[in-house]
């Protein structure tokens, strides 16, 4: 059967050839980049791609869970539903959902953002249960640790707790806060503001009491303008860089809670996985070519 159908095959092996070196390339990038990148602090970290440890630090009270309700600053969750054939059962995602971040890295010597968008995530704390709803019931999330377990629906969640340990391996960029600040802008928008209340802004300035502001008193409204804008400058300088992790073009962003040579030998152990699964592709299409030679 197989030789009455070899061009059908040979397909076949081409994808998963070309698939199996593409992941192995992948992964082998990923585990280089890991080792051969150097953790730097985040005070003295350079712009640009650079690899950071630290933990998961907060701005804010961690949020509830979607599923268990556990306190968490990021979460990944997915329910499924058992779908159930003639020969068959599989699991369809009828919900799913992702933190958007970002996830703060604290090492001591600063903080970083960690914007999750195009981001790889690995870790984390993850339970599985299962459960007769579409959505997990009080009664089932306690009996999650069960070794028991049934129902139509498994529900998955995957969160970062506050504290936890924090990798993250992406470009990183240090903005100050006066960047991109004009006085001018902030003059102009300090005015328009006050002219929302006009009643206020005659009360203010309206010095003749004529119920309008002439020249004079618009200048005065321009220098009281101006002097707004130079603090909210100075406050500007004043304040901490704040610090980015982003996705660059080119370069992957990874964020993991495991330390980093775990998660360097992890991806080294897919590549050697899709090496193989490459290496036997190769073997097998020797094998079933041999007849043809």
């Amino acid at each position: 059967m197989i030789l009455g159908q070899p061009w059908q095959i040979i397909a076949i092996i081409v994808v998963i050839a070309l698939g199996s070196l593409y992941f192995f390339a992948h992964f082998f990038k990923l585990g280089r980049l890991i080792k051969d990148t150097p953790t730097s602090k985040i005070r003295s970290a350079a712009q640009g791609f650079v690899e950071l440890e630290g933990i998961a630090s907060q701005d804010h009270t961690p949020i509830p869970s979607p599923l268990s309700q556990r306190p968490c600053i990021w979460f990944d969750y997915r329910i499924e539903k058992r779908v159930q054939s003639d020969k068959s059962t599989s699991w369809r995602t009828i919900s799913s959902s992702r933190h958007p971040g970002p996830l703060i890295l604290d090492d001591t010597t600063g903080q970083c953002l960690i914007r999750l968008k195009d981001a790889k995530v690995y870790g984390g704390i993850r339970t599985s249960w299962m459960g007769n709803s579409p959505f997990p019931t009080s009664l089932s999330v306690d009996r999650q640790d069960s070794f028991l377990q049934f129902g139509n629906y498994r529900y998955t969640e995957t969160i970062i707790a506050p504290g936890s340990p924090l990798y993250a391996l992406g470009s990183f960029t240090t903005k100050r806060p006066i960047e991109g600040h004009s006085r001018e802008g902030a003059m102009g928008s300090i005015i328009r503001r006050w002219k929302e209340n006009y009643d206020d802004l005659l009360t203010r300035f309206d010095r003749n009491k004529d119920g309008k502001l002439d020249d004079k008193e618009w200048e005065l409204v321009r220098l009281a303008a101006k002097l707004e804008a130079e603090n909210m400058e100075q406050d500007l300088i004043n304040m901490e860089d704040i610090n980015y992790m982003d996705k660059a073009s080119g370069q992957p962003l990874i964020v993991s809670t495991e330390d980093q040579r775990d998660t360097g030998r992890k991806f080294m152990w897919y590549a050697l996985f899709f090496l193989l699964v490459f290496a036997g592709t190769i073997g097998y299409f020797v094998y079933i070519m041999k007849p043809f030679f």
